[in-house]
């Protein structure tokens, strides 16, 4: 599996439409977790209220997901219902269209969007 040590672009280029603006604390959390997914550590982190926690951790699992040919699964736990419908009704999403637009931009074919978004969902 390829190392990821680095945030993922879907959060340091507005241009995917992820992000609004980069957030250097959101930055710094993704940092970690890039770490802690490619080295297989654990990481207990926080962060301020609207620091961009979920995109951060999510956005890294993506990325690890779509840069391994290997059958990987990502387990996201939640503690509340609140955070849950927060992930799936509009952080995955969001995710999502910014690897479309990432591979549409690189030239990839709807096939290869297609297969990138089977592996996120």
């Amino acid at each position: 599996m390829p190392t990821i040590h680095t945030p993922s672009s879907l959060l340091t280029d507005t241009t995917y439409g992820v992000v609004p603006s980069v957030r250097d604390p959101q930055i710094a959390l993704a940092s970690h977790v890039a770490r802690a997914l490619a080295d297989g550590t654990g990481l207990a982190a926080e962060g301020d209220t609207g620091v961009g926690k979920t995109l951060a951790y999510a956005g890294q699992a993506v990325e690890m997901l779509l840069n391994t040919d290997d059958a990987h699964v990502v387990i996201i736990a939640t503690a509340t219902k609140a955070l849950q419908a927060q992930l799936i009704e509009h952080e995955l999403p969001r995710l999502a269209a910014g690897v479309v637009a990432r591979m549409k931009r690189d030239g990839a074919s709807d096939e290869d969007v297609s297969r990138a978004l089977k592996k996120i969902r």
